[in-house]
């Protein structure tokens, strides 16, 4: 039996969310790459944002769930998207969701029009922190260092990373096993 709580996206099921997704898939696109919680996403302001040749997020203490300031790399991809978003006339303290950040029943029907159900077939509903599980995932199953994953995940213990935020449904351990066999051939 599998850990209860949200999931992870496949990268098939993201990409089809993304393609669904016309007002929020900024929003979902950054859960996804940067492991931010909805609420972080909400309080993210325009000079929390640093762009140039090596993109971050600046998070404010008062932004974060633990409360500590933060500092995140951001995806080349991703920063463009952002800095393509950003208002001619902005100020660091507009938020970059000015109306809001999507509800769950947005993300719902999103996911819906993905065709990417609801429960999977472990039971584990969907629901924005996936984004953030998605996030440990996908890094995991790159190859990110373990210690490197935990970091950008901002979790102080790695068991945190490894046990409740990686989705071992969508990690290739069939693969693994295959090249640790390889020696074989």
């Amino acid at each position: 039996k599998y850990s209860q709580g949200p999931r992870a996206f496949s990268e098939d099921e993201l990409l089809a969310l993304l393609d669904v997704a016309e007002k929020w898939r900024l929003l979902y696109l950054l859960l996804a790459l940067t492991g931010l919680r909805h609420r972080e996403a909400k309080e993210l302001c325009w000079g929390d944002v640093h762009f140039g040749e090596k993109p971050m997020l600046r998070l404010r203490a008062e932004a974060t769930k633990s409360a500590r300031a933060d500092t995140i790399p951001l995806n080349s991809t991703l920063a463009r998207e952002l800095e393509a978003h950003r208002p001619a006339y902005w100020k660091p303290e507009m938020r970059v969701f000015r109306k809001g950040v999507a509800l769950n029943s947005t993300l719902k029907r999103d996911l819906e029009k993905a065709r990417i159900p609801l429960i999977d077939e472990y039971g584990r509903p969907v629901g924005f922190h996936t984004f953030r599980r998605t996030f440990v995932t996908l890094g995991q199953n790159l190859g990110v260092a373990p210690r490197v994953v935990q970091q950008l995940a901002r979790h102080r213990k790695s068991e945190l990373t490894d046990w409740t935020y990686t989705d071992t449904t969508k990690l290739d351990t069939h693969g693994a096993v295959e090249r640790m066999g390889a020696f074989l051939n």
